[in-house]
């Protein structure tokens, strides 16, 4: 995860609304046989700055806890941990 975003809601003192789209084949296919895929798009739960810490602090904080969350729901629906870092 890039600061952009992060850096954009800590300085208006907005939420960040993580979202996070998981993949799975259908039972369909496609013309060349090959399974159609069907996404699901989750709205995790939003992050607000905390007033009491610093720009930069804040920045890593919303950064931080989206991942976290991220992680946290890709974990769930595929049932294997995450193994590379944001």
């Amino acid at each position: 995860l890039k600061d952009g975003a992060f850096s954009i809601a800590a300085n208006n003192n907005s939420p960040i609304l993580p979202i996070f789209i998981t993949f799975f084949d259908s039972d369909y296919k496609d013309n060349n046989g090959d399974s159609i895929q069907e996404l699901t798009v989750h709205i995790l739960k939003p992050v607000l700055p905390n007033e009491e810490l610093s720009l930069r602090e804040n920045i890593n904080y919303l950064k931080n806890e989206v991942y976290r969350q991220m992680k946290e729901k890709y974990e769930e629906i595929y049932n294997t941990p995450l193994t590379h870092g944001n």
